[in-house]
């Protein structure tokens, strides 16, 4: 997720710097879920359990049973635990929140929603099994990238991978 959103962000021109940032958000974007299971490891897992037959998303489905979601959840954890606030958090904050197209550079924010719903659509996820969205491919034009350019980011993404496996091993 992290990789990808670099790449997106290396594609429509951002700066080193803000390739970093939409980096960090992609990284970030999930860590409500390790809170939540910090804080409500039983519960939290046997809500888990249970979702995989659901026909929802899981931030709407956290929604309906504890009130807040891992992204608002994830968000409030990096602003008041870690301090980290502005962009990061708006990120993770947002990473289920589609965005209007803007005629400067994307967000980071945008960024990350894109390759959010790219990595799940494609089962590049965290493991949990819960109902996703397809990827819709006007989402690359509002980022300001050509649709054409889906297969080439995948398999760009593919090849970090296993680049970074490799490295692992």
């Amino acid at each position: 997720m992290a990789l990808l959103t670099k790449l997106l962000s290396k594609m429509t021109g951002a700066r080193p710097f803000d390739q970093d940032t939409a980096y960090l958000g992609g990284l970030m974007h999930d860590i409500g879920i390790m809170v939540f299971s910090y804080l409500i490891p039983e519960e939290y897992d046997e809500f888990l359990r249970e979702i995989s037959e659901e026909n929802a998303t899981l931030d709407f489905l956290e929604q309906m049973e504890f009130s807040i979601d891992h992204a608002e959840l994830g968000a409030i954890f990096l602003e008041k635990s870690w301090q980290i606030s502005g962009v990061i958090s708006s990120s993770v904050r947002k990473h289920h929140t589609d965005f209007y197209a803007s005629p400067k550079k994307p967000s980071p924010e945008s960024l990350v929603y894109v390759a959010n719903s790219m990595c799940n659509a494609h089962g590049l996820n965290n493991g949990i099994h819960a109902f996703n969205d397809l990827f819709e491919d006007k989402l690359l034009t509002k980022i300001g990238l050509k649709v054409e350019s889906k297969e080439d980011i995948i398999q760009e993404l593919n090849s970090s991978v296993v680049s970074i496996e490799a490295m692992l091993l």
